[in-house]
């Protein structure tokens, strides 16, 4: 029994492990990317280092507002969705609900795109590197 359940266990436990190596080196590839030189680069690195001791305080202390807040739920639910689509329930359920019910739920993603969007941004955002 032991030996089924580390199987699953271990895979998914380094999945996790890859998912986020993949987003910290993305991160780091990022300051780079931004970077006037690899001597700025390298500074902002070494203070991120040099803060990390501190992060749990600085996280504590931090003033988040209630629109933060908001934002953390929006993505949590976005993060919920997707782990039921990867699971093809979510397709599954919707081509079987019926139809006034299809049709809220494309309603009601089309108004959140329109309420939470930021229609009134002058340029494209990658013009700004």
């Amino acid at each position: 029994m032991r030996a089924r359940l580390r199987g699953p266990v271990v895979k998914a436990a380094y999945r996790v492990f890859a998912t986020l190596l993949v987003f910290h080196l993305v991160l780091v590839s990022w300051i780079f990317f931004r970077a006037a030189d690899l001597g700025d680069g390298i500074a902002v690195i070494t203070r991120i280092w040099a803060a990390l001791p501190d992060l749990p305080a600085l996280v504590t202390r931090y003033p988040f507002t209630a629109e933060q807040g908001f934002l953390a739920a929006l993505i949590t639910g976005l993060l919920a969705i997707e782990f039921v689509m990867e699971q093809k329930r979510l397709k599954k359920r919707l081509s079987r609900a019926p139809r006034l019910l299809r049709w809220i739920a494309i309603y009601a993603g089309l108004f959140a795109l329109l309420l939470l969007g930021r229609w009134q941004s002058e340029t494209f955002v990658y013009m700004q590197f």
